[in-house]
C-alpha cells in the first residue's frame, strides 16, 4: 500500500524528534490503503502554492480511480506548521484543471522510467 515517513531538519541536521508517518490509513488522507497503491512510490517537494512553506507531493500511482485500475493520483501536503494532512489535496486525471481522463494503467503520479512497472 505504501507510506511516507516525515523527518524534519535543523541547523544540527535531521532529527527523529517530531517525525510522523503518512499513508492512506491516516485520518483526512483521501483513499484507502490497498495492496499495490504505491503511496510514496514517487515524491517531490517545493513551494507549489507559493505561501513561503515547502509542500510535499506524494505519488499514488497504483490508485484506482472509481473502477479504473491503476489510473493513479497524487496527494499534496503542506502548511505553515510543516507537512500535515491539514488542507491536503488529491489530484488525478479527471480532476478539474488536470489534463486527460483516468485510464486503466495510466499510473498518474509515477516517476517516468525507462523500464515498465
Amino acid at each position: 500500500a505504501g507510506a511516507v515517513n516525515i523527518f524534519y531538519g535543523s541547523s544540527k541536521g535531521i532529527s527523529v524528534a517530531g517525525n510522523h508517518t503518512l499513508s492512506q490509513d491516516t485520518d483526512s488522507v483521501a483513499g484507502t490503503a490497498e495492496a499495490g497503491d504505491l503511496f510514496g512510490g514517487s515524491l517531490t517537494a517545493g513551494d507549489f502554492n507559493k505561501d513561503g512553506f515547502a509542500d510535499l507531493v506524494v505519488g499514488v500511482s497504483g490508485e484506482d480511480i472509481e473502477q479504473i485500475a491503476d489510473a493513479g493520483a497524487v496527494n499534496i501536503f503542506g502548511s505553515a506548521s510543516g507537512i500535515s494532512v491539514s488542507g491536503n489535496h488529491t489530484l488525478s486525471q479527471g480532476t478539474d484543471g488536470v489534463s486527460g481522463a483516468p485510464e486503466k494503467g495510466d499510473r498518474f503520479g509515477a516517476v517516468k522510467r525507462d523500464i515498465p512497472l
